[in-house]
């Protein structure tokens, strides 16, 4: 019993350690083309900087909502970076050889 109440006081810790709070937060949502987990992934890496910018992407609804400090970053700049990484967007369409450059669970077109 000791064990398990150790063990959710430490996982409650970390969690709340790894939390960045983004300050002056907007938010916003966004259609970015994709198809899998290794696609969630990337599209999340992609976009996300550490108390800047948090990416939550869904591969049903193709649908990312996007959290950014306003002040710091913009949604222009976290597309662009997604869009870098091979994933289509609203604003922008990845390079080609971005797409091609995905594994071939990622490619969408």
């Amino acid at each position: 019993m000791k064990t398990i109440l150790y063990l959710l006081v430490v996982c409650v810790l970390i969690n709340t350690a790894c939390k960045t709070d983004i300050q002056h937060a907007k938010q916003v949502k966004s259609r970015i083309e994709g198809n899998c987990e290794m696609c969630e992934e990337s599209i999340e890496n992609a976009g996300n900087e550490s108390g800047v910018s948090e990416v939550s992407w869904n591969k049903h609804s193709k649908m990312a909502r996007i959290t950014f400090d306003q002040r710091k970053t913009n949604i222009r700049h976290i597309l662009r970076k997604i869009a870098n990484a091979g994933y289509d967007n609203e604003m922008f369409t990845a390079k080609e050889r971005a797409y091609k450059a995905l594994p071939s669970c990622c490619r969408y077109r």
